[in-house]
């Protein structure tokens, strides 16, 4: 039984030096994959769709490009010596397996989200407006936004919670080792709450650094220069992640699936 207690100061300097160390191949590794989904984000931006396929089609195309991208960003810390044309690999298995796995954790994060903000919304009294004018039924739906917040910043950490405990299945997928919810949730045993700073609080202190350089009324230019630091912020948090399946392999433990 893994027992070990993740060292979360080394993985997180480490998630900054590693990549600062050999900036330029790491660079050159992540441009394309980051252009792409740079490209994605701007035309989805700037066409702005409607429609029901249309926008199922590019949200189906941001979700191939980011996994193209988070694979390629765990392949530079988890394969050693690899090249960049190896690196940047484009094997349709192992990113078919890896946009599964990602759909999958983004249905069961909306689904455990819904099911418990129904719960707690159905035991909470919010009597209607006795008085049916616009401007009382516009201060109750507001009321209700307010609370529905609210309890989605409640249940964002029990939620990671779970996720993070199966998130292993990523850095396995991204260099074809065999994995399973149950292995990763073995991994992880004894550090629920690390891997909750690794994979929510983290990237959350990222993105409040980001926001700093971001303004209203940004060009294009500079909506696609926040843009590609946003991502290289994500590719850090990939990078922590790679860094956390390394720390927690156990190569006396028998493959379960």
């Amino acid at each position: 039984m893994n027992r070990k207690k993740l060292p979360l100061s080394k993985i997180l300097i480490n998630a900054f030096l590693i990549p600062w160390s050999r900036k330029g191949h790491f660079l050159q590794t992540i441009a394309l994959p980051t252009l792409l989904l740079v490209s994605i984000w701007g035309i989805w931006a700037t066409i702005n769709p409607t429609g029901i396929l249309l926008s199922y089609f590019l949200l189906f195309t941001y979700l191939v490009a980011f996994s193209y991208f988070a694979i390629t960003c765990h392949r530079l810390i988890l394969t050693d010596n690899a090249s960049i044309s190896q690196t940047q690999e484009f094997n349709i298995k192992r990113m078919t397996w890896f946009l599964l796995w990602l759909i999958f954790f983004y249905g069961l994060y909306l689904i455990i989200e819904l099911a418990t903000m129904n719960l707690f919304i159905n035991l909470i009294d919010t009597p209607a407006p006795l008085e049916l004018n616009e401007a009382a039924i516009e201060q109750h739906q507001l009321e209700i936004q307010q609370t529905v917040d609210t309890l989605r910043n409640l249940v964002y950490l029990p939620i990671m919670y779970i996720l993070g405990r199966f998130s292993l299945v990523f850095p396995a997928t991204a260099i074809d080792k065999k994995t399973s919810f149950i292995r990763s949730w073995i991994q992880t045993r004894h550090n629920g709450l690390r891997i909750i700073f690794i994979i929510a609080l983290f990237p959350w202190a990222l993105e409040i650094l980001l926001s700093i350089l971001t303004r209203e009324n940004a060009t294009i230019f500079e909506q696609g220069i926040v843009g590609i630091l946003m991502y290289l912020s994500f590719a850090i948090g990939i990078f922590a992640l790679s860094l956390t399946y390394l720390e927690l392999q156990d190569t006396s433990h028998q493959e379960l699936f």
